[in-house]
């Protein structure tokens, strides 16, 4: 990797982060477009992308799975883009950043609040973050982006939104915002990004 993020300094992000946050940074996230987990491993990233070329041959529409739903579905070029990123562990940590964490990591126990998440169910999801808020690394840094995903979601939806889509937009750029102060003085979540940077690194 380019760079090092160490806890108790000022972190220093990769150069390929300042490269991806641009409005489809959730459109295009290698987990979004593949329905897979931040701590997926190489078989089970294989053998989603079997499951979705397969989709493709039989000329079924790629709903990977997961939520919030992309939509229009990806297509072939962006299940490509999310492979090659996902093999590339500066990429891959970027799209990490930018998705939701296990509350535990590297716990083999369902999560209940990314349960609820697949299941569509923001709001539960949400309500089991907010209760734990405090209590862990991954409850800001989840709603931080929950709410930064939906404000950019309605964002590509374009100019003209009615008032109350407006205003929940503004309502999650607020959200996201706030959030994100939180995560960025947490030491335990610069401790966990640290661990996969040293994960990932090894892998690669």
């Amino acid at each position: 990797m380019d760079a090092e993020l160490t806890t108790g300094q000022e972190p220093q992000f990769p150069v390929a982060l300042l490269a991806r946050c641009g409005a489809d940074l959730y459109r295009a996230n290698a987990f979004r477009v593949t329905g897979l987990g931040v701590e997926a491993g190489g078989r089970e990233i294989a053998r989603q992308a079997e499951r979705l070329r397969t989709m493709q041959k039989l000329g079924s529409a790629i709903r990977p799975g997961g939520a919030p739903a992309l939509e229009p579905p990806p297509d072939t070029d962006a299940l490509r883009q999310a492979s090659q990123r996902l093999a590339d562990p500066e990429q891959r940590l970027v799209d990490e950043l930018f998705w939701f964490w296990p509350l535990t990591a590297g716990c083999a126990d369902p999560d209940p609040a990314l349960a609820a998440l697949a299941r569509g169910d923001l709001a539960e999801a949400a309500r089991q973050w907010t209760t734990r808020e405090l209590n862990d690394d991954a409850s800001a840094h989840n709603l931080a982006v929950l709410a930064h995903l939906q404000a950019l979601d309605l964002e590509h939806l374009g100019g003209g939104l009615p008032s109350e889509s407006a205003q929940q937009q503004s309502k999650f750029w607020l959200d996201a915002q706030q959030q994100w102060r939180k995560v960025l003085q947490n030491e335990a979540f610069w401790g966990r990004l640290t661990a996969r940077v040293r994960i990932l690194t090894t892998r690669g």
